[in-house]
């Protein structure tokens, strides 16, 4: 669908990312300025520093089983999505 000189794509991924049942779930949302980060109660120099101050940003949380999913399962995901930690926990 075309608005105004805009354009859109939607995608579906049919392959996962291959960790079934380590992975309990993940939210994600647009954050179209910086008080969309103050909403989720985020460092926003952190976020600054990723995102070089550019909006909109994608913030993406991954919530996994502990002693289930390794660091290394995650460092996986991160590389293969280009995912940049926010914070370690």
């Amino acid at each position: 669908m075309i608005f105004a000189g805009l354009d859109s794509k939607e995608y579906i991924v049919k392959k996962g990312i291959g960790k079934k049942e380590k992975i309990v779930g993940f939210e994600y949302r647009v954050f179209k300025s910086t008080e969309d980060a103050y909403d989720e109660d985020l460092d926003i120099d952190v976020i600054h520093e990723i995102n070089q101050g550019i909006f909109p940003c994608i913030w993406i949380n991954i919530t996994y089983k502990l002693n289930v999913l390794t660091e290394s399962d995650l460092m996986v995901i991160e590389q293969k999505l280009k995912l940049q930690r926010i914070a370690s926990s």
